[in-house]
């Protein structure tokens, strides 16, 4: 479920900022407010990006976030330009987002890369424990 909110709140982020370049673009005295809006918000979504890629399988993070990203924006920005795409650019979109559903349904579970961190963490300080217990005793 986690991960289903941070997905949304990232493509909501994304479309967003791309809403605020496509504002930005539509009138030179706007370039200046769209470009800065656009990037706070778009920076600050890949925090959130950062959060998915910690939470389990970077790839499959990538593929949803980025994929998802790109629908919102399309749909962003068709509302804010007013000039929806062509017939075939929604029949494309549509295909993207069912291209992301099935690499989803078809990911193979992994462990959190997090987790990952703290077990190589764990490793680690017990190998260096024993190295210190081993000095120790030939001292």
């Amino acid at each position: 479920m986690k991960i289903v909110v941070l997905l949304t709140i990232f493509w909501a982020m994304q479309a967003a900022a791309q809403a605020a370049f496509g504002f930005g673009s539509s009138a030179p005295s706007r370039w200046w407010v769209g470009f800065v809006i656009g990037n706070i918000i778009g920076v600050s979504s890949i925090m959130v990006l950062m959060r998915l890629y910690a939470g389990g399988d970077t790839g499959l993070a990538c593929a949803l976030g980025t994929g998802g990203a790109f629908v919102a924006g399309q749909i962003a920005l068709a509302i804010v330009s007013r000039q929806p795409p062509a017939l075939g650019q929604w029949a494309c979109i549509l295909i993207i987002a069912a291209s992301m559903t099935g690499y989803a349904l078809l990911a193979k579970p992994t462990v959190p890369a997090a987790a990952q961190t703290a077990d190589h963490a764990t490793s680690d300080n017990d190998a260096l424990d024993a190295t210190s217990s081993i000095s120790a005793t030939q001292r």
